[in-house]
């Protein structure tokens, strides 16, 4: 499109990076949980759901990457950008 930046594309994770970004992504996820619950005990409603969205992007996240080999195996690279 006229006028639209385009970011420079990276490379996709290696097999061996996407373990390590399995286990990270997770681990952030259980963060976002661990701060949802407390800032819920504090009553600070809107920022508790804020890091439950943000722990379900993670989770989603580690999913992805641990299914990494087989999306890798069976999609284009254009399909997985």
């Amino acid at each position: 499109m006229p006028g639209t930046l385009r970011r420079p594309s990276r490379p996709l994770p290696s097999i061996k990076q996407a373990g390590l970004g399995t286990k990270l992504a997770a681990d952030n996820a259980w963060t976002h949980i661990l701060c949802a619950q407390a800032l819920e005990r504090e009553e600070h409603i809107g920022a508790a759901t804020a890091h439950l969205i943000y722990a379900v992007e993670e989770a989603v996240k580690a999913r992805i990457l641990y299914r990494w080999p087989q999306l890798k195996a069976t999609m284009s690279e254009g399909d997985l950008r």
